[in-house]
């Protein structure tokens, strides 16, 4: 199954629901895979956490960047995938 799940998690890595979700769902993080950096997504002026996340399953991720925000305490993320290879 191909399947993206993007947002505002409001949970840092380490955080356990955060942790059951991603391995119950057997999902993959995007930034960790092709991301640079820490990935910092809040608050957007000084960034202290990456509570924004692209997380996913059946693709392969090309690229995964962190913007500014523009009418948000958020930094936006940006991810690009391929179909994975049979």
């Amino acid at each position: 199954d191909r399947i993206v799940v993007a947002g505002d998690f409001n949970a840092i890595g380490r955080h356990q629901p955060m942790r059951n979700l991603v391995a119950g769902a057997q999902l993959r993080d995007a930034h960790r895979e092709v991301g640079e950096g820490l990935g910092l997504t809040w608050p957007d002026r000084l960034p202290i956490a990456r509570l924004d996340r692209v997380l996913f399953r059946g693709l392969e991720p090309l690229s995964l960047s962190v913007g500014r925000a523009a009418g948000s305490d958020h930094r936006p993320v940006t991810a690009r995938f391929t179909a994975k290879p049979a």
